[in-house]
């Protein structure tokens, strides 16, 4: 009996402590014609989102944002809504891919 519960606590804390709320895309860069041969795009950065009930947090380089102004489906189906200094913007995973718009490039 008490195996059984050191083995269902293990399982319980195993389950609670897993983050399966985490999606990532990446920053990329067009490399210099010198280098264009090797591959097309190149990533430079990696920006982690932890995904909530209501809210998003991204992390990029050890900066956290907070996004309150979220719709919310499951972690690979969301979007938030932001405003700066380029006006009202958009930004979210849908079937697992990033978008963002709007995307000036």
């Amino acid at each position: 009996m008490r195996c059984l519960l050191i083995v269902s606590l293990s399982a319980l804390c195993v389950i609670a402590c897993s983050n399966d709320r985490i999606v990532y895309s990446y920053v990329v860069v067009k490399p210099s014609v010198e280098d264009s041969e090797m591959n097309k795009w190149r990533p430079v950065m990696r920006v982690t989102y932890r995904v909530g009930e209501s809210t998003v947090i991204s992390e990029v380089a050890g900066l956290l944002d907070k996004y309150e102004a979220c719709s919310i489906k499951d972690k690979n189906n969301w979007q938030c809504e932001y405003e700066d200094g380029t006006g009202k913007n958009m930004f979210g995973f849908s079937d697992g891919r990033y978008w963002k718009a709007p995307n000036l490039g």
